[in-house]
């Protein structure tokens, strides 16, 4: 009788392993949390507009290259006068959280846009558009974008002030 005893207990206990162990975890669960972090906008004003300055054509024309230091020189027979007006570069002042990176889209080096000027002028070609920022992500927070380009002069123009339609330049962070 011992020996069924020892039986009996050996099976309750082999029956009770088991069926533990099918009750063992079959699921398993964790909490998590979410955030979200907002970064200060991204920004572009305008501080100064392009101004080729004042210019003195002849019958050959030429050109007059504004780059973006706002320094100018001149092709062909144009010149400048003594009191030489304005000449400067486009400025934008861009503002963006300093951690994170972004990129300056402007007028590409081919785009042209015309110069209008008097009635009966003839309208003056605005390309080959340079900029004081390398290609590329910029990290820095806040900066001044400057933008100059070349300014072909016709023959013998006619003298009046010319201006352009407005050109684009956006930033985004990457």
């Amino acid at each position: 009788m011992k020996h069924n005893f020892f039986k009996i207990v050996l099976v309750l206990v082999l029956t009770v392993l088991a069926v533990s162990t099918s009750f063992a975890q079959n699921s398993a669960s964790k909490t998590a949390t979410a955030t979200a972090l907002i970064i200060a906008p991204i920004s572009i004003g305008t501080v100064t507009n392009m101004d080729f300055g004042n210019i003195v054509t002849t019958p050959a024309g030429g050109t007059v290259v504004l780059p973006p230091s706002g320094s100018r020189t001149y092709t062909g027979n144009i010149t400048s006068p003594t009191t030489a007006g304005n000449f400067t570069s486009a400025r934008f002042p861009i503002t963006a959280d300093a951690t994170y990176p972004y990129t300056v889209t402007m007028p590409a080096t081919d785009f042209s846009l015309d110069l209008t000027g008097p009635e009966g002028s003839t309208a003056m070609k605005i390309s080959t558009w340079t900029s004081n920022l390398v290609d590329g992500p910029i990290t820095s927070g806040s900066q001044i974008l400057k933008i100059g380009a070349t300014l072909t002069v016709g023959e013998s123009q006619t003298p009046g002030t010319y201006t352009s339609e407005a050109f684009t330049v956006t930033v985004n962070y990457n």
